[in-house]
């Protein structure tokens, strides 16, 4: 199976109703219904996901609690995860597809920007994040 979760914020300003009259339903200039989002995506022939919710995941030395875990799994054993603290999370989607041999993951994220976008595939709430690990993100963000 193939997978793709995709992260979004949604944009609290979206004024349906404007969308409807104006522009058929949709967002326009000025009128935009998310804040932002992306989404990754993989080739890799996945046999088996899970989500991990209320985990603890360890990053270097840090342990981060209070996280949601999405772990995808290959035949030949390899694997990929996404992390994500609780605190950031409004609602989880899932939507498979028998036939395709397809999930989606849709993650929207509370209206909030106090969280620490680590490597690729791990958001922390700021104040989830161990203090160590906060000093080290603040300290390469000074030198870029």
């Amino acid at each position: 199976m193939t997978v793709q979760i995709t992260l979004k914020q949604l944009n609290p300003d979206f004024d349906n109703e404007y969308a409807r009259q104006h522009h058929h339903g949709e967002e326009s200039d000025g009128n935009w219904n998310t804040n932002w989002s992306i989404t990754f995506g993989s080739d890799e022939n996945f046999v088996a996901y899970k989500k991990n919710k209320d985990a603890n995941y360890t990053f270097g030395d840090a342990v981060i609690s209070d996280v949601t875990i999405f772990e995808f799994s290959t035949e030949e054993g390899r694997s990929d995860e996404f992390v994500i603290s609780n605190k950031l999370i409004d609602k989880i989607h899932i939507a498979e597809s028998e036939n395709h041999k397809t999930a989606h993951v849709y993650v929207y994220f509370k209206h909030t920007n106090n969280y620490y976008h680590i490597a690729k595939k791990i958001y922390i709430a700021s104040e989830d994040c161990p203090e160590d690990l906060t000093q080290f993100i603040l300290s390469l963000n000074n030198k870029s």
